[in-house]
């Protein structure tokens, strides 16, 4: 049974051929052309690519994602500047704001980066206790015994 579903996603997420598909999924030709003619696979796949954001339009996202994030920074300092003023509630809406910046900024607190370490180096002690703990088997008497 032909899974048509794999191959138009195939088509639409990929750039490759009718042909290139027939060989990937050993399709006849004929019948992946039928079927993309169909469901009108073509058309479909440039409406797709039309509407994903282009490199530029990319960069220029994210260029205005760090200006905003910049500009709420400078207002929680402001805000900081006067710690008295701020009650408990104000505080923590600061910190979380301050914590979102900082993933926008994608900026590892000292306390992350070290649990960050304590985890690969907890990783690296369970594969090197699971590379010593091998089975050792030890064959008493005579190997012709065995061998037999």
């Amino acid at each position: 049974m032909i899974d048509w579903e794999k191959i138009k996603g195939a088509y639409l997420t990929e750039d490759i051929s009718y042909r290139k598909l027939a060989e990937r999924y050993q399709v006849p030709l004929g019948a992946i052309k039928k079927q993309g003619a169909a469901e009108n696979w073509v058309q479909q796949r440039k409406v797709q690519k039309k509407n994903l954001p282009t490199a530029d339009e990319d960069a220029f996202r994210r260029s205005r994602l760090q200006a905003v994030a910049d500009q709420m920074l400078t207002k929680v300092a402001q805000a900081l500047s006067e710690p008295e003023t701020l009650s408990g509630s104000e505080l923590r809406s600061l910190a979380g704001t301050l914590k979102s910046i900082m993933e926008i900024h994608m900026i590892q607190s000292p306390l992350d980066e070290q649990e960050q370490r304590i985890k690969i180096a907890n990783l690296e002690k369970q594969a090197q206790k699971q590379e010593e703990s091998g089975i050792t088997v030890v064959l008493e008497g005579g190997l012709e015994e065995y061998a037999k």
